[in-house]
């Protein structure tokens, strides 16, 4: 359950969340690590291992970039009609 899995974590990554809906808030406290990406501070900032104030999406670049991930992004377009 996601209880266990969060505490058996050594690392929860929470993007962009203010943090206040129970209980799914208490779920990235459990793990041995949290990191928090946020613009703004958070009631569970005490709580985290580190906290960057950015956004998320340029936060996640300069992390892949540091880690030499390349993204690969496929669009497809779906045709879909009103009938199907």
């Amino acid at each position: 359950d996601s209880w266990a899995q969060s505490e058996a974590a050594d690392l929860s990554i929470v993007f962009g969340s203010s943090l206040q809906i129970q209980p799914a808030n208490t779920l990235p406290t459990l793990s041995k690590n949290m990191v928090i990406i946020n613009l703004s501070n958070t009631k569970m900032d005490r709580k985290a291992n580190l906290i960057i104030k950015s956004k998320c999406d340029f936060a996640v670049e300069l992390l892949m970039k540091k880690l030499d991930i390349g993204l690969k992004c496929h669009f497809q377009t779906l045709n879909v009609s009103r009938n199907s």
